[in-house]
């Protein structure tokens, strides 16, 4: 068995105390589902790969090695099955890896997560969550306040003053890159959607865990919990194209913006609309109360 299909014993642990797929699950049925779906991008050992790899930008992770950038561990401790769980379940925004729900049930997702799990180097501890605040409630003031954080903890080195992703940093050679040399330019936070997500809640988890891999650092035990849901709340107010009621729950179905009432940014601002010509992050859009279009995705092959 090569180390590709040989769960660590971190994901035993894991696979143990989720109650996910039994470990032949992961192999068979997890190990079918990857090679049938991921593979084109991931590559057959994981690698990054895939034929469609380049075609692809930014780049497949590479599932061996890579640093995951949305989950719920330290930076230098493997990811968590439910965090590679959400990733297959809600794709990540702005990339090439779309949604897989609705395309997979349940199971197939939980049993592709674990494979693409097994792929990691070894690891005999579960790994050890870092902890993201409660939402707080909104209060008056919470934009100006949030702005008063966004410049005390340097937000504006990298993604700028008014949020573009300009900052002095962008100007500085070589550049920003991620963990591969590549260019690694800050998210535009005008455009209103991040990858992970795009509500207050997704702000919270990139500001305290920070984005491995990448010049994101992680800011935990900077500021306090009303400080970060504040900040979060001015962040979601630099979108220039209205944040829409589909920002009050990400693709994941979280709840965020707590006592929000005629503003999103809970401070009493003017109602906010979904901007012209933008599309639902979700599948309904709950502005408008229709149906939105779903990413689409290679058709299924169908039983003989």
């Amino acid at each position: 068995m090569s180390r590709r299909s040989l769960p660590t014993a971190g994901v035993v642990l894991t696979l143990l105390l989720s109650g996910a797929p039994s470990l032949a699950d992961v192999e068979d049925d997890g190990g079918r589902l990857y090679r049938e779906f991921c593979a084109t991008c991931h590559g057959e050992e994981g690698d990054g790969r895939g034929p469609s790899a380049r075609f692809v930008e930014p780049p497949p992770r590479d599932l061996r090695e890579g640093a995951f950038r949305f989950i719920s561990t330290e930076p230098d401790e493997p990811p968590a099955l439910d965090d590679i769980v959400r990733t297959v379940r809600v794709g990540l925004a702005g990339t090439s890896m779309p949604p897989w729900a609705g395309v997979l049930n349940e199971a197939e997702i939980q049993a592709v997560s674990a494979f693409v799990l097994s792929m990691r180097p070894p690891s005999d501890e579960a790994p050890e969550p870092v902890v993201v605040p409660p939402p707080t409630p909104a209060r008056p003031g919470a934009r100006a306040r949030g702005a008063a954080e966004y410049r005390r903890l340097g937000c504006v080195q990298c993604h700028g003053e008014q949020g573009r992703g300009d900052g002095p940093s962008t100007r500085l050679e070589p550049g920003l890159k991620d963990e591969a040399g590549r260019p690694c330019p800050p998210t535009d936070l005008t455009q209103g959607w991040f990858k992970g997500g795009s509500d207050a809640a997704t702000v919270v988890d990139a500001v305290v865990r920070g984005r491995p891999g990448t010049p994101m650092p992680s800011y935990a035990g900077a500021a306090s919990p009303e400080q970060l849901w504040d900040l979060a709340r001015f962040v979601l107010s630099l979108s220039e194209r209205g944040l829409g009621d589909y920002l009050l729950v990400d693709p994941a179905g979280r709840a965020t913006l707590p006592g929000a009432g005629p503003s999103a940014a809970g401070d009493g601002g003017p109602p906010v609309t979904a901007g012209p010509g933008r599309p639902a992050r979700s599948r309904r859009d709950t502005a408008s109360g229709t149906a939105a279009p779903a990413r689409s995705h290679p058709p299924r092959p169908t039983p003989d």
